[in-house]
């Protein structure tokens, strides 16, 4: 599973939970109306003429009252859960808005040669230095890229290689691992993949 299929894996299993949750509080919440709707109307004077019984009336009351209690326990969890899905939800979509992710890999030069330089992301730009934190030595605008593309492992380069499409040149990267490799890829993908979504809503 490629960290793309990972990360949308994550946010469906949080997004099925928040609406079972979701679902669950509607119906604590709906508990707690029904009971103090009913249990107002029988403190009023109109309800004597059903429940002529004062005892009858102050059990009914009572249960009511316990019921909603009951009920609103319930939905103070559900609430106290939905805020821990929240939280994760929050993370893992900052995860990708912001994609902090850096680290150092080898890019080829145009006579073929490697060097190593650290590379940074925020998810709009890709930006890579010869050492980390120093002078910036290039930044390359996502939403601009061409293409993306992870190479196969059966590459004259080796596995962990991918090619970076921008204004006709071709930037080949060699990650440590071709799953490392796919996360940088990965990271462009569903970046463009929200920028598409933000354009059609």
């Amino acid at each position: 599973m490629s960290a793309r299929q990972q990360w949308w894996a994550q946010w469906e299993k949080l997004q099925i939970q928040w609406d079972e949750i979701a679902r669950n509080g509607k119906q604590h919440l709906s508990v707690v109306a029904d009971s103090i709707q009913k249990s107002s109307y029988l403190e009023t004077d109109a309800s004597k003429t059903i429940i002529s019984s004062e005892m009858l009336r102050s059990v009914a009351i009572t249960k009511l009252w316990k019921q909603a209690q009951h009920a609103r326990k319930k939905l103070r969890a559900e609430l106290e859960k939905l805020g821990l899905v929240m939280v994760n939800m929050r993370s893992l979509w900052n995860s990708v808005r912001t994609n902090d992710r850096d680290g150092y890999l080898f890019k080829k030069t145009r006579d073929g040669k490697w060097q190593k330089r650290w590379f940074e992301t925020n998810g709009c730009f890709l930006t890579y230095y010869k050492k980390q934190g120093q002078k910036l030595l290039a930044a390359l605008n996502l939403p601009q890229v061409g293409t993306i593309t992870l190479l196969g492992e059966d590459s004259t380069d080796g596995p962990g290689l991918f090619t970076i499409e921008l204004n006709e040149r071709v930037y080949t990267i060699k990650a440590r691992s071709r799953e490392e490799a796919a996360f940088w890829v990965d990271v462009r993908v569903i970046f463009v993949d929200q920028l598409g979504q933000k354009a059609q809503s």
